[in-house]
């Protein structure tokens, strides 16, 4: 079992929270989705806030693109959700 790793992040958008798991990129999500995000990863055990080098990453790619000068992400994906959530996360790749 793993762990998921996250990280605040305060966007133009609002805040939002990284979740890194198995060294993946799994999640941008609201505060109060976690609970079902932890539900739907039956190998995750837990959750713990670090400043993890993919989340620094992450972080970083995303400011880039708030302030216009990124417009693709290189990042390890694996995202979570329904078909059409996915489809629009792999639009970013």
């Amino acid at each position: 079992m793993s762990l998921c790793v996250l990280q605040s992040i305060l966007t133009p958008i609002g805040s939002f929270l990284l979740v890194e798991y198995q060294d993946t990129l799994i999640a941008l999500c609201a505060a109060e989705d976690l609970p079902s995000l932890l539900q739907k990863l039956p190998d995750c055990n837990g959750y713990l806030y670090e400043n993890s080098p993919l989340l620094l990453s992450a972080q970083t790619q995303l400011s880039e693109y708030f302030h216009g000068s990124r417009h693709y992400f290189d990042l390890p994906l694996s995202p979570q959700g329904s078909p059409f959530q996915k489809s629009v996360c792999n639009n970013f790749r």
